[in-house]
């Protein structure tokens, strides 16, 4: 069963998160900074499992060198390779 406070404290934060949100689009359009979808970032195939991976801002500086989606596809490649290496 529901408290009385339940249902108005979840109107509450969820009028604050929309008040943030309303606020950063405010001034990004005020400031010229572009809001980018995440369509609109440039993307590329793992190596490893062949699947689209998109842009990350961590790889901003290194977006070139970047080949792998994942940790684990990372992993998983040097796994391959040093069988390959010793077989």
């Amino acid at each position: 069963m529901l408290s009385a406070w339940a249902v108005p404290l979840a109107f509450v934060a969820m009028a604050h998160i929309m008040y943030i949100s309303c606020t950063v689009l405010f001034l990004c359009s005020c400031f010229g900074v572009a809001m980018r979808r995440k369509a609109d970032l440039p993307s590329k195939p793992c190596q490893c499992c062949g699947r689209p991976f998109r842009w990350r801002r961590k790889w901003a500086r290194c977006w070139a060198e970047v080949r792998y989606c994942s940790d684990r596809c990372r992993r998983e490649a040097r796994r391959l390779s040093r069988r390959q290496d010793g077989a």
